[in-house]
């Protein structure tokens, strides 16, 4: 993730790549929600998807306002995928998922209000377990969505 954050103008070509890459992967790993029957499946699971989400959190920061909209749909559908999972319910994977809904926020800007009615149930459910997660209490989340 380092490597990303701190790539220089001329690898956004690959970093729009990595992004397609996380994207399919995430697709991937939640079409196997059906098949988990352990708890040792459950936990690599939920340790895969925070991960991904880390990813992609990292990769959209690099994203240009110009290209923010072509993935935004595709981005979106994932995290609330997410959410309405079961693993959804985990802290981990929600605050995860959470973080990354506040980089497509930022990146987004005032774009990010056509998502608002999809999302707003789960920032709602984030808001009131504040003590859980630290997700509603990180200045860049609340910045984010409070500008929409």
């Amino acid at each position: 993730m380092e490597m990303v954050k701190n790539s220089p103008k001329d690898c956004y070509v690959t970093v729009q790549k990595t992004i397609m890459i996380i994207m399919e992967r995430l697709n991937k790993v939640l079409s196997l929600e059906g098949h988990i029957h352990t708890m040792s499946d459950r936990s690599q699971y939920i340790d895969i998807q925070s991960l991904l989400c880390a990813s992609l959190q990292s990769l959209l920061r690099k994203v240009t306002p110009e290209d923010a909209p072509k993935i935004s749909d595709m981005v979106m559908t994932a995290l609330l995928q997410m959410f309405n999972s079961s693993t959804g319910k985990s802290g981990g994977v929600q605050e995860d998922a959470l973080m990354a809904v506040a980089t497509l926020a930022e990146v987004l800007g005032s774009e990010f209000i056509k998502y608002m009615d999809a999302f707003k149930p789960f920032l709602a459910i984030g808001l009131k377990n504040h003590s859980e997660y630290q997700v509603p209490t990180d200045s860049t989340f609340r910045s984010s969505i409070m500008r929409l």
